[in-house]
């Protein structure tokens, strides 16, 4: 008996727009990453870290994670031009980025979602549960760095994009609205 449930189409919509708003993100602070073909996990005994961040929208809810070994954590630091810092604050808030930035271009799908704030953990031997839903991992590599994102979504049986609500281009991280 099979206990997942169907692939909800706008689940593939989001999927394929995580591999933009990843090269997006990191092209903002002048690294290029490439799509890995491989999802691998940090070297036996070094310390990785995992950021969780939820999302929820009418019909849908769920989570991005994003896992990286905290070389390369520190490796996005510099990139940032952060001398210091924390390595699960900077992951959370590459985990705050992307999600942000997937939900400008779901929103032009239709798919309006809402996030939560990031929670973090870093060690050794990290592991994640399977989700309740879909979940679709993706792999990235940079110049001498990797990480994993992997993105979970359930849908309502009702669940259908809300075209007429589509947005052709919503804000930009960084733009000014006045309220």
């Amino acid at each position: 008996m099979n206990t997942h449930p169907p692939e909800h189409p706008a689940f593939e919509t989001m999927a394929n727009h995580l591999t933009g708003a990843v090269r997006e993100l990191f092209e903002a602070y002048g690294a290029a990453v490439d799509v890995s073909h491989t999802v691998e996990s940090s070297s036996e005994g070094e310390s990785q870290g995992m950021a969780v961040i939820g999302y929820a929208g009418k019909g849908v809810r769920g989570a991005l994670i994003l896992i990286a070994t905290e070389a390369t954590v520190c490796a996005w630091m510099t990139a940032a031009g952060l001398s210091d810092g924390d390595v699960a604050d900077t992951l959370g808030e590459f985990s705050n980025m992307l999600l942000g930035r997937l939900k400008a271009r779901i929103l032009r799908e239709g798919i309006a979602i809402f996030a939560t704030t990031p929670t973090t953990a870093t060690g050794t031997g990290l592991r994640l549960s399977n989700p309740p839903g879909q979940c679709a991992w993706s792999s990235f590599d940079g110049p001498g760095w990797h990480f994993n994102v992997r993105l979970d979504a359930k849908f309502d049986r009702s669940f259908e994009p809300n075209l007429s609500r589509r947005v052709s281009q919503p804000a930009q991280a960084g733009d000014y609205i006045e309220f």
